[in-house]
């Protein structure tokens, strides 16, 4: 523990003072998705995303993970890969494709900037396809 947070006793750790209750949170989530290092050579994140409007013209400036800002900076400079998972009608995309106000892209060169679709309902046999082999190569 350090001085700032010593004698802290509240119930969240992010109102402790200078920012030292994010450094805690994000020790948690590295301690908690170091778990998975080796395990896998693919390690996929899911995890919601918010987006930053502009109060004066209600336009969307950027769209991110929804995690607390220096957390979502080191998830975003450590990980290899991020991807926008949506729906467009029946299908499934998830897109590297970088810019367009999306925090996304990869390090990957069979992924980057590229959109898929990994999934599409079949209505003919009431089924859903998948198309993952795109992405794990």
């Amino acid at each position: 523990r350090s001085t700032v947070d010593a004698k802290w006793t509240g119930t969240d750790v992010r109102d402790i003072g200078f920012g030292a209750g994010y450094r805690i949170l994000y020790s948690c989530i590295d301690r908690i998705l170091s778990m998975f290092e080796g395990l896998c050579d693919t390690f996929i994140i899911t995890c919601h995303t918010y987006e930053d409007v502009d109060g004066k013209s209600d336009a969307i400036q950027r769209t991110s993970l929804s995690l607390p800002k220096q957390t979502r900076k080191e998830v975003e400079r450590f990980y290899d890969c991020i991807g926008y998972c949506y729906r467009k009608g029946k299908e499934t995309h998830l897109s590297f494709v970088g810019g367009d106000n999306y925090m996304k892209g990869t390090r990957i060169e069979h992924l980057r900037d590229k959109d898929f679709v990994i999934g599409e309902w079949d209505e003919d046999n009431n089924v859903l396809v998948t198309h993952w082999d795109q992405i794990f190569k």
